[in-house]
């Protein structure tokens, strides 16, 4: 049997992550399949590069000046065809990560072992975070009246407690903890986060959180590429995205 050939243009999918037999706190990440210009000319191989120049986990964000063809079936993960995972972006809600890729050609063979598509599948193993998000889900109007940060030379970690009593801790337990406590009618309005590289990573280095009564509670230590990050005119921050670093 001969292997088909892939149609050409774009497919398209929204898939809901949810804990099983719960969807009421489910986020949705969109998948699109996309079958690029197939040339092999040196005009071609340019036109892909200057759509997509991302090379992440097998080439650790280096990209190749030489192309190494991969065969079908690819009995290695580090060659270059137009079969890729090339982008990914994560939502306000919710962060992707991947971690893996692989050609798991071996489990698209015909009974006979040979090759269904004229092309290589390609798989990535991510991972989702949401932070506090599914439990703010569940509280109406909620409200902080406690902050405490934790750091050092960098952001060790960061919490917060609602006025329910619900407690939002991340991070480790290194470094010096501060705390401080809201009024009343006191709102935690903005954040200026500045980030550093620990061990080849992007992590957070420092956090200052501003008031509405403009008091401030920061940790860690400033670098000079930060951010601020205030609340849209009426609302305030009272939850958290994170990784499995302060990231």
């Amino acid at each position: 049997m001969r292997p088909c050939l892939m149609p050409k243009g774009f497919t398209f999918m929204r898939v809901a992550i949810a804990v099983s037999g719960d969807s009421t706190t489910a986020v949705y990440a969109n998948f699109y399949n996309l079958h690029t210009d197939a040339g092999t000319e040196t005009a071609h191989n340019a036109a892909r590069q200057a759509n997509v120049n991302q090379v992440e986990l097998e080439r650790s964000g280096t990209v190749p000046t030489v192309e190494t063809l991969c065969a079908n079936p690819s009995t290695i993960d580090s060659c270059e065809t137009v079969d890729k995972i090339f982008f990914y972006r994560s939502g306000p809600l919710v962060t992707l990560q991947d971690d893996d890729f692989t050609y798991a050609s071996k489990l698209f063979l015909q009974a006979d072992g040979s090759v269904l598509l004229d092309h290589n599948p390609v798989m990535g193993n991510f991972y989702t975070v949401v932070g506090d998000v599914p439990v703010l889900a569940g509280i109406a109007k909620a409200k902080t009246p406690v902050l405490t940060f934790r750091g050092g030379s960098r952001l060790d970690g960061f919490g917060l407690t609602l006025t329910d009593g619900t407690r939002f801790t991340h991070g480790g337990t290194g470094g010096s903890p501060v705390t401080l406590t809201l009024g009343a009618s006191e709102r935690w309005v903005a954040a200026k986060l500045c980030q550093g590289q620990k061990d080849g990573n992007t992590r957070i280095f420092s956090i200052r959180a501003v008031t509405s009564s403009g008091r401030s509670l920061a940790a860690g230590m400033a670098t000079g590429d930060c951010v601020r990050y205030p609340a849209p005119s009426g609302w305030q921050i009272v939850g958290f995205l994170d990784g499995s670093e302060v990231d």
